[in-house]
């Protein structure tokens, strides 16, 4: 207020640009998330505005991140030998339904509820849950390399069953293990942890203060056999195009500390 007695037209514009920006956020939201083609707005439900509790927020941020996974799997082309003669790589039928794996303690909640009611070409969306090393390890104070491996192992059939392996944050110190176990496997993977795109995942939310946005590596889709929509790669933030640089990858394969 009395930033406004002082200079009332720089309290004004502020708060303008503030609002459109929200504004802008908002709406571009709206766009991806496919209001535009039929899809019911309860695909992505948002929270109440004025709801300020730390909980609330990170149930939006989820919620949303759910939307995102979602639509995702409409952008992405899996390559056709992972479905001969009508079955994929994993002996399952051609109308079984998408398997968004989530590996580790799940941050989502009940967020991917509203999506599991919803189709992608005509098959239905399934949701996973598979335990991480962290979860498996949790009585080990250090781990070494194998009895990593025999935890990511010990869950590989549960993986095999899914289309898109999200790696919750959880897991940040054993991604590197993941996806090296995962490397022979048509997955589409994502997470949320920084530097995940750079380590070889292929999708990575980012944020830009509160706006959630993503980075796609295509190099390592292309690696896997994924293609992936033009129109996808045009809302991401950063796309690489190159191989990811090995060293990268390695500190994540190595005991250390939690996310």
């Amino acid at each position: 207020m009395i930033e406004f007695v002082k200079n009332p037209i720089r309290f004004i514009t502020k708060w303008r640009c503030h609002v459109m920006g929200l504004l802008r956020s908002f709406l571009t939201a709206l766009i991806f998330l496919g209001i535009g083609c039929g899809l019911a707005v309860s695909a992505a439900p948002l929270p109440n505005a004025f709801q300020t509790e730390a909980n609330s927020e990170v149930s939006r941020e989820y919620k949303l991140k759910a939307a995102f996974i979602y639509n995702f799997t409409k952008f992405i082309t899996w390559p056709d030998k992972a479905f001969q003669d009508g079955t994929s790589s994993t002996g399952r039928q051609k109308d079984a339904p998408i398997v968004i794996g989530i590996i580790g303690k799940s941050p989502f909640g009940d967020a991917f509820k509203p999506i599991t009611e919803k189709k992608v070409r005509g098959r239905e969306v399934k949701i996973l849950q598979i335990k991480g090393p962290s979860q498996l390890l949790r009585n080990r104070s250090n781990p070494n390399h194998e009895q990593i491996n025999n935890c990511i192992k010990s869950e590989i059939e549960k993986i095999k069953k899914c289309e898109v392996l999200f790696i919750a944050p959880s897991e940040h110190k054993y991604v590197g293990r993941i996806l090296k176990n995962t490397a022979e496997m048509h997955l589409l993977t994502i997470s949320d942890f920084p530097g995940f795109a750079d380590k070889g995942g292929m999708i990575n939310f980012v944020k830009s203060g509160r706006k959630v946005r993503f980075e796609v590596n295509l190099a390592v889709a292309k690696k896997h056999k994924l293609k992936i929509s033009s129109k996808l790669l045009s809302l991401a933030v950063r796309v690489i195009q190159d191989e990811p640089d090995e060293k990268a990858a390695s500190p994540a394969d190595k005991p250390g500390r939690d996310y």
